[in-house]
C-alpha cells in the first residue's frame, strides 16, 4: 500500500496489474494510465483513482495506485512479495480451524461477531472482526496478502484492548489467541511462479499449549459485560 501511494503516476506512464486466477497461477496486464480522477464516490481518496487502458483489447479499468505498477521495472509485484496464495490459504483455514476447536476457551469469545445486545461496541470499535470473517475471508478467497490476514488477526486483539479493561480475562485471551495464531505465519513459504520469486517469512514468537472450555454465546457476551471498565472514561481507552 505505501509503495503505491509513493509512486508518482501520472497520464501516458506503461503499467502494469497482476491477477490470480483460481488456479493460482498470476498473469500479468499491461497498459497505460488515461485518466487521474478521484473517485465519486470516494472523493479526496486514492481508491480507483487511476484509470488505465490495456494494451490487448483496449479495455479500460480503474485501479488503485497499490493495484498496479509502474514499467519498467525490475522489482516483484507489491504484492506477490507476500502473496496469500490459494493453497496457502486452504492450509491456514485448516489450521485456524483446527486453533480454535483445540482452543475452546480463548476461541470462543472471538468465533462469531459481538453480539448486537452489547451496548455501545459499535461506538467504540470502528472495524468490527471475527474469526467467523476471517474463516470466510480465506475460503472465498479475500485475501490478496499474507500480511493483510495477519493484520485481521491482530485486529481482534486490537478490537478487544478498545472496548475492554486492558487487564480483564477477555483481554488476556485476546492476547494468546493473537500469539498462537501468528505462530501459524513463522516459517510461511510462498510459492514461487513463473513470474515472480517466491521468499520465505519467518516469525519469532513463544510457543506454549493452550488449554480451553467450550463457552456458548451468552455466556461470551457475561464475559464481555463483566470485563468493561466501571467508567465510560476509562472504558473507553480500551478493547
Amino acid at each position: 500500500f505505501e509503495q503505491g501511494i509513493k509512486t508518482p503516476f501520472n497520464v501516458g506512464d506503461v503499467v502494469r496489474a497482476a491477477f490470480t486466477g483460481e488456479d493460482g497461477n498470476v498473469e500479468f496486464y499491461q497498459g497505460k494510465i488515461t485518466d487521474k480522477n478521484e473517485s465519486d464516490d470516494w472523493p479526496n481518496s486514492p481508491w480507483g483513482s487511476l484509470q488505465v487502458t490495456y494494451d490487448e483489447g483496449g479495455g479500460d479499468e480503474q485501479f488503485s495506485p497499490w493495484e498496479i505498477q509502474k514499467m519498467p521495472c525490475n522489482e516483484p509485484f507489491y504484492w506477490l512479495e507476500n502473496a496469500a496464495e490459494p493453497a496457502l490459504c486452504d492450509d491456514l483455514l485448516r489450521k485456524i480451524v483446527a486453533v480454535c476447536n483445540a482452543n475452546r476457551s480463548e476461541a470462543a469469545p472471538f468465533l462469531n461477531p459481538v453480539p448486537s445486545s452489547v451496548q455501545g461496541y459499535k461506538d467504540i470499535v470502528p472495524y468490527p472482526i471475527d474469526l467467523s470473517i476471517i474463516k470466510s475471508r480465506l475460503s472465498h478467497r479475500f485475501y490478496r496478502t499474507i500480511s493483510a490476514i495477519e493484520h485481521d488477526i491482530c485486529l481482534i486483539k486490537k478490537n478487544c484492548d478498545l472496548f475492554n479493561a486492558e487487564d480483564s480475562a477477555i483481554c488476556k485471551k485476546a492476547n494468546r489467541l493473537e500469539e498462537i495464531l501468528l505462530e501459524l505465519f513463522e516459517n510461511v513459504e510462498i510459492q514461487a511462479n513463473s513470474q515472480e520469486p517466491g521468499v520465505t517469512r519467518k516469525r519469532k514468537r513463544p510457543t506454549e499449549a493452550l488449554s480451553m472450555q467450550e463457552t456458548d454465546e451468552n455466556s461470551v457476551e457475561n464475559e464481555i459485560y463483566s470485563s468493561r471498565r466501571s467508567s465510560r472514561l476509562r472504558r473507553n481507552a480500551r478493547y
